[in-house]
């Protein structure tokens, strides 16, 4: 079991790493303390204590509350790809919230942009109930194909309401495709060239405070710099 602090700054490492070829080029932020959750308990919620080195880009933690617990997403592939706030909001957001705070226990709430198509990921953050979310109440965006096809001259009959809804289908399943395509070729790709790991900059790393409470520390510290 790790503190929440720490679980969260590695998941947003763990995410600008690994995910690259699914939703795009990504990068860590730091968050703002409000919208992280309470702590739990001392030394176990978002408020870091001492110092651990980080396994997945090495250096020491900033002891900032919501240092490095976000990610920002430029654009999407996903809602880029969709054009659709239904998609968004269903397909991506609900079940990547759902995955991370139910199923690992790692609260996150995902808060899309949807004039620049990007995203933002906060981890350490509970996401609103379904009802409370503003997402899930977004109107059709100018670029979905939905609105579009509401938008033809439509005749009357039911025969012409049928091929209207075949268009949309059509057109959704056409978005969607051509999502999966760019995923395919973004993998092909990172399977034939090596991932770039460039370190984050020196700005995110802060020297590590003296640890006086802790014997074992200390004179492990010393030990170290004796040697």
């Amino acid at each position: 079991w790790w503190p929440m602090w720490f679980d969260a700054r590695h998941a947003a490492a763990s995410s600008v790493l690994l995910t690259s070829w699914l939703v795009g080029p990504s990068k860590i932020i730091d968050v703002d303390p409000a919208l992280l959750d309470p702590d739990c308990r001392p030394g176990w919620g978002n408020t870091p204590s001492g110092w651990v080195p980080g396994f997945a880009i090495g250096g020491l933690w900033r002891n900032e509350i919501g240092a490095g617990q976000g990610v920002e997403i430029a654009r999407c592939r996903v809602l880029e790809a969709s054009g659709c706030a239904a998609v968004c909001a269903n397909v991506c957001k609900g079940p990547t919230q759902e995955f991370f705070t139910e199923g690992v226990g790692l609260p996150l709430t995902m808060v899309p942009n949807f004039e620049t198509k990007g995203c933002t990921f906060i981890f350490g953050a509970t996401p609103p109930p379904i009802e409370e979310d503003p997402v899930h109440s977004q109107p059709c965006l100018s670029s979905c194909a939905l609105i579009h096809a509401q938008e033809l001259p439509t005749p009357s009959g039911a025969a012409h309401v049928q091929r209207n809804e075949d268009k949309i289908e059509i057109e959704v399943e056409r978005r969607l495709q051509a999502w999966r395509d760019s995923v395919v070729t973004a993998k092909t790709s990172a399977a034939t060239s090596p991932l770039p790991l460039s370190p984050p900059p020196s700005s995110y790393f802060a020297t590590a405070p003296a640890v006086s409470s802790c014997g074992s520390s200390s004179s492990s510290s010393s030990s170290s710099s004796s040697s």
